[in-house]
Order: structure tokens, then C-alpha cells, then sequence
């Protein structure tokens, strides 16, 4: 199950594919956004910075997230 959080003190909005798995390495795509990896190489994350700035607050709104 994927969900979707977004944390507005942080401004960060992270997609998580596997709410069992631990991220072992955050791999840095650009300055705002990482991939989390788990143990055997795959993607289990991706967590994107500055997310109003790289989304848009309106982009955010209308996506159904967990507000941390």
C-alpha cells in the first residue's frame, strides 16, 4: 500500500511504497529530492523538499495525505 505523507513544519512530501520496510540509503536525485532504498535495492521511498516551492501548495491540497 502506498501512502502519502506531508509534513508542513518540514515542508516535505514523501510517497512510501512499503510501510514495512526501513530505508538503508537515501540516494540524492537533486538537491530536493531523495530516493529511499531498502535493503535489497529497491526503491521504497521518495521524499521531496522544499514542496511548495517544487510542487505547489495546490498540487498538495488536492492530493489525499497524512498531515504529520
Amino acid at each position: 500500500m502506498v501512502e502519502i505523507t506531508y509534513n508542513p513544519e518540514a515542508d516535505v512530501f514523501h510517497i512510501n511504497t512499503s510501510e514495512n520496510l526501513k530505508p538503508v540509503e537515501a540516494i540524492s536525485v537533486n538537491e530536493d529530492v531523495l530516493v529511499d532504498v531498502g535493503k535489497d535495492g529497491k526503491t521504497i521511498g521518495i521524499e521531496i523538499l522544499n514542496a511548495k516551492k517544487n510542487l505547489g501548495e495546490a498540487f498538495i491540497n488536492k492530493q489525499e495525505v497524512k498531515i504529520l
